[in-house]
């Protein structure tokens, strides 16, 4: 079946590269193509998620912020689970909250589904760009505090 449309050099390419412009990419250590400005973007979504508003900011105070958010919150301690046992002071089921993992990095967005017992994080619903699924964090959590900021229902 012919639609009409010409055939274009973008539709060979991946469609995270198809509208690219080549001076913003390059090869990383491991031979991977990355943006050029991944250490930027990145400080700019933690800055955005540690509460910086102003675009007027130094690395600093993004360091600071995101500090004070993993030291300074009262955090609800994971404890374990006899298998079939639900643990009173986890949170309700479906309630987003953040999670403190093994390796001290937090995850926004998390709820704990108590007929299954899994912590899952959807990626698809906060960030849907990514094209990850939901990801059952096992083991990993090991602590969690409800959301400082209140999630936006789609």
């Amino acid at each position: 079946m012919t639609t009409g449309k010409q055939v274009t050099e973008n539709d060979f390419r991946l469609p995270e590269f198809r509208n690219a412009n080549i001076a913003d990419y390059e090869f990383d250590s491991t031979g991977k193509l990355v943006r050029k400005d991944r250490w930027k973007r990145a400080v700019e979504t933690i800055r955005y998620y540690v509460g910086i508003t102003d675009r007027t900011y130094e690395i600093y105070d993004v360091i600071t912020a995101a500090r004070k958010l993993s030291i300074d919150i009262d955090w609800t301690w994971v404890e374990e689970m006899d298998e079939g046992e639900i643990v009173l002071n986890y949170p309700d089921d479906n309630v987003y909250v953040d999670v403190l993992l093994i390796d001290r990095s937090i995850i926004r967005d998390v709820f704990y589904n108590r007929t299954t017992q899994m912590w899952v994080w959807d990626p698809v619903a906060n960030y849907p760009l990514t094209g990850l699924n939901s990801i059952n964090l096992g083991g990993e959590v090991q602590a969690w505090h409800k959301a400082l900021t209140e999630r936006e229902e789609g």
